[in-house]
């Protein structure tokens, strides 16, 4: 592994070249590293929020050691400490929260209003019992620990500073999101009776009529469960901004090298192999922390286009829901916040994606007059990859999050709100809902003269 130093002059946070192409990071670094030990201090705010609520813990080295040499475990469930059971009690618990909301639907699906907020409530604690479960799986995988450890190498000790400076703001950020939606749920579960939240305590308010007195109860343990929920909604979008962030730096400096090099043939021919490997080792990890950020993308970006279209037709249309100022403000929170998801979760792949392929036309420039077959080698491979495969994060390992994404999200919105505005639900006073209501009570009346006649006919006499 080698260091490639910048000018001085213009030196900042320096990349570390990996000259051997298929060289491990993760090998050459542990959690007893200096530098490792410095990043972790760098994330301890971030982490230390995600490992309270279970989503973040990182596995001990014997676990990583039998991992790295193709070692089973003697058990089937091996834990590797207390932090790693806890968060498969918490991800355990997620499941069965979606589970019980199920419930809400039992024995009467209600009209549409209540339908779709229902769904809204389901959804989205789905989506986050699907983080959970992503961010679960790459702690136990060690794609966690693996992301972290190259995180060490290429982040330089001047930019720990920096680091935890962005982690902080992030951090803050996703809790005040998190107080925001906790407040706003809290008051309106504890301050008003028969409104939809009730419907959150299923099937304590569905199939179960408990007694006036316990229902305090119930709710004060839903609050405990939904900061949970609202934990695993929020935290892991300010984790997915801080990857970006890192990668489209270092992406950024090995362009900023490569631009630099094409002004001086002979500097260009020293250090274009070693920085096209730079590139690609980026690459590569990008792709490898895309194994569980493309599930948490999908439900993010999922979850989000849908409660936000199922919110804006409640707040349109369904004025027994919305005639409560709280339960408004509490359905425009949802709004702006699952569109601030979606902003971030686009703002972080479009970062990566642009900062990958940057340098693509600048490497068309370069003058290929006084190089050798095997240097115009070089640089074909490197036009092939940036031409070929996009370089991103994924939704689902679909399609690589880019510029046309948000293109994409504002055609959905715009056809979906433009058909939530033509979906107007029918009027209890309409000449429509008069005819039905009257066909109904008619039918009604037939169907019992019929079932009285049937009965007091002679042939069953």
């Amino acid at each position: 592994m080698k260091v490639v130093k910048g000018h001085p002059s213009r030196r900042r946070c320096n990349v570390i070249a990996v000259n051997q192409p298929k060289s491990n990071a993760e090998e050459s670094c542990d959690l007893d590293d200096g530098r490792c030990k410095q990043l972790l201090r760098a994330l301890f705010p971030l982490t230390t929020s995600m490992r309270i609520f279970g989503l973040f813990f990182l596995t001990d080295d014997n676990s990583g050691r039998n991992k790295r040499s193709g070692q089973r475990s003697t058990t089937s469930l091996a834990f590797s400490g207390p932090g790693h059971v806890y968060a498969f009690v918490v991800l355990i618990a997620m499941w069965l929260n979606v589970i019980r909301l199920f419930s809400m639907f039992m024995p009467n699906p209600g009209p549409a209003p209540t339908i779709l907020w229902r769904l809204v409530a389901l959804t989205w604690t789905t989506m986050a019992a699907v983080v959970q479960t992503a961010y679960y799986r790459a702690c136990t995988s060690r794609q966690m620990l693996s992301l972290l450890e190259f995180f060490s190498t290429i982040i330089t000790p001047a930019c720990f500073e920096s680091v935890r400076r962005h982690v902080v703001i992030l951090t803050i950020l996703a809790w005040l999101k998190v107080v925001i939606n906790s407040i706003f749920i809290g008051y309106v579960l504890f301050t008003t009776t028969n409104s939809p939240t009730d419907d959150l305590l299923a099937p304590i308010t569905t199939l179960i009529i408990p007694r006036p007195s316990d229902v305090p109860i119930f709710k004060c343990v839903y609050a405990f469960v939904h900061l949970y929920v609202s934990v695993a909604a929020y935290l892991p979008i300010a984790f997915y901004i801080f990857v970006a962030y890192v990668f489209c730096h270092h992406f950024k400096e090995v362009n900023r090298k490569l631009r630099n090099s094409m002004k001086d043939t002979a500097s260009f021919v020293e250090n274009f192999e070693s920085l096209r490997r730079e590139h690609q080792m980026l690459s590569r990890y990008v792709s490898k922390a895309d194994k569980f950020i493309c599930l948490g993308s999908a439900a993010y970006v999922t979850v989000h286009v849908s409660t936000t279209i199922c919110n804006l037709y409640n707040l349109i249309w369904a004025k027994d829901i919305t005639i409560s100022p709280i339960f408004a403000l509490l359905t425009i929170f949802w709004i702006i916040a699952s569109f601030l998801g979606l902003s971030a979760v686009s703002f972080g792949g479009i970062m990566v994606n642009n900062a990958a392929h940057k340098i693509y036309e600048r490497i068309h420039d370069i003058d290929l007059t006084d190089l050798s077959s095997e240097e115009i080698g070089q640089v074909g491979i490197f036009l092939n990859r940036l031409g070929g495969e996009p370089i991103g994060f994924t939704v689902l390992r679909i399609f690589v999050i880019d510029r046309n994404t948000i293109l994409t999200i504002l055609g959905l919105f715009i056809t979906y709100f433009l058909l939530v505005v033509q979906l107007a639900p029918p009027k209890s006073d309409s000449p429509a809902t008069a005819a039905f209501s009257e066909m109904m009570t008619s039918t009604t009346a037939d169907n019992s003269i019929g079932e009285s006649a049937f009965f007091t006919s002679p042939a069953l006499n």
